[in-house]
């Protein structure tokens, strides 16, 4: 087995995926600014992102490096060039847009190092990105994909969902539209969709918020246009935050409270994260559910199809579990050498590989045509649909 440096492996999400790690039979350095507090046989490293040295160092001692330092929007490429410097393959589970751009760009130097790179390799994006690969098999032509999440308000991942959240909502951003990478203004009441998740979930509002899957589904699929919708359970949120976008509040600009430089962004995560934590416990499960949406052309006639999953998990569980799955992968030297969204790890070899570790949690897969019932998938049996026939080639890089 390998020896993995998970990077942020003391938070949230880092955590989760050492356990799994771990009962994988690898060896785990936890590298973190703080030691993890488990029961687990794993190393630690006291380890600062923004050190380069430090970090290179980190990543020369092990075989492959899972990154989740986040949020990613701030400390960008740091775990990846420290990663390639060091000639180690990487994956991470980056959910911003914009750099997820960037990683990409580094393509021709992952290659040139000789690694394995792969951004996004989470939940979403990640597992639902092989779920619209899955929904566009059989299409002749593709008029649109949607992707589509929801994730409960009341999840346990610190404040950083909601910084990454109020950030994608408020800025320009990329979509593919008409066959090309433009910018627009996320999270707009018009463009809003009701998407039918599974139970738990059920159906809610989505609007569009800036997400990675723009950036790399056109790679592989050859959309015409590329959309991602996201909400925040309850659906009431949705209102809210839009008002809140609209007063500036979700952005970067700074305000002098006291004699001290704040920013809006900045105290409205605080402010939000501490009303949460003070509420009372319940044993209310999250709720969260992704889904794709492909429009088109099928044997020459417009057809529809949704794969969706609406599931009880938590997010850690949701984002890491997909990751170990994908580092596994790479280790195995299924992936090529370069910088990849997480496409390259294709639904037949990504779902299997997933399947194994997470004990099920990832079945009940849902997919439907827009003239028929939905059907329901293990991972595994729609990675059989993956299968049947080969989709055909996206835009390229």
């Amino acid at each position: 087995m390998a020896r993995v440096l998970v990077t942020g492996g003391a938070g949230h999400m880092g955590r989760c995926a050492v356990g799994a790690l771990v009962r994988r039979g690898h060896q785990v350095v936890v590298g973190d600014r703080r030691p993890l507090e488990t029961d687990d046989d794993v190393s630690f490293v006291e380890l600062d992102v923004m050190d380069e040295a430090r970090l290179t160092a980190a990543c020369a001692g092990v075989d492959a490096v899972l990154n989740f330092v986040g949020p990613y929007y701030r400390y960008g490429d740091r775990a990846a060039v420290a990663a390639m410097a060091a000639g180690r393959p990487y994956v991470d589970v980056c959910d911003d847009a914009d750099v997820t751009e960037h990683l990409l760009s580094l393509d021709s130097r992952a290659k040139g190092a000789g690694v394995a790179m792969i951004a996004g390799a989470g939940m979403s994006p990640g597992v639902l990105n092989a779920m619209a690969q899955v929904a566009s098999i059989g299409f002749d032509e593709i008029d649109e994909i949607v992707t589509a999440w929801v994730v409960s308000g009341s999840a346990d991942g610190g404040s950083a969902p909601l910084d990454h959240f109020f950030r994608a909502i408020h800025d320009p951003i990329p979509v593919w539209s008409e066959g090309r990478r433009q910018m627009i203004d996320p999270f707009q009441p018009e463009s809003a969709l009701v998407f039918p998740f599974p139970d738990p979930v059920g159906s809610v509002e989505v609007r569009d918020v800036g997400h990675p899957e723009t950036v790399t589904l056109p790679r592989s699929v050859p959309a015409t246009n590329v959309r991602n919708k996201g909400a925040v359970l309850p659906a009431r949120t949705t209102l809210a935050f839009s008002v809140l976008s609209a007063m500036g509040l979700t952005s970067e600009e700074t305000v002098v409270v006291g004699g001290v430089e704040v920013i809006a962004r900045d105290f409205l995560v605080a402010f939000l994260t501490q009303r949460r934590q003070a509420e009372p416990a319940t044993d209310e499960p999250e709720r969260s559910g992704i889904g794709a949406r492909v429009t088109g052309r099928r044997a020459g006639v417009a057809a529809t199809r949704h794969v969706a999953f609406g599931q009880h998990l938590s997010m850690a569980e949701a984002t890491s579990l997909p990751a170990v799955a994908a580092i596994e992968l790479v280790l195995a030297g299924a992936v090529p050498h370069g910088f990849h969204g997480p496409e390259v790890l294709t639904p037949s070899r990504w779902f299997p590989a997933l399947a194994d570790l997470a004990d099920g949690r990832f079945d009940h897969m849902h997919l439907w045509d827009d003239d028929s019932t939905a059907r329901i998938y293990t991972l595994v049996g729609l990675a059989d649909v993956a299968t049947q026939q080969p989709t055909i080639e996206g835009h390229g890089e």
